[in-house]
């Protein structure tokens, strides 16, 4: 579960790299490339079973998957497949890694810790 994650994120990252590519805007293109990297980066940590990492990316993949749905139904420079695509990819993420940090994360690979 933790590498189809992986796999999520590093295809929204992807869709985030896309957006400068066929969006008209010259405004605002560093911030996506930064966004996709960070995907990246979090698809690697997610890859190699970091727990830490499966945090950050729960709530790196809310906040974008608001983001996206926002600039999917507001008037954006880009097109609207785009943004529907990120939002989509940014959920699956999100419901992936819910069900890994809240489920049984030893069945996921993370190992559990006993005090």
């Amino acid at each position: 579960m933790s590498r189809l994650a992986g796999l999520f994120a590093a295809i929204s990252g992807l869709f985030h790299l896309l957006v400068p590519l066929v969006s008209s805007a010259v405004q605002g293109i560093i911030f996506p490339i930064c966004v996709g990297l960070l995907w990246l980066l979090i698809a690697f940590g997610l890859s190699r079973n970091l727990r830490w990492v499966a945090w950050l990316a729960f709530y790196v993949a809310m906040a974008d998957a608001i983001a996206a749905l926002y600039l999917t139904v507001s008037i954006t420079a880009g097109p609207d497949w785009l943004y529907a695509a990120l939002c989509v990819s940014a959920t699956f993420v999100a419901v992936m890694i819910f069900r890994m940090l809240w489920g049984a994360p030893e069945r996921h690979g993370f190992a559990v810790r006993s005090a």
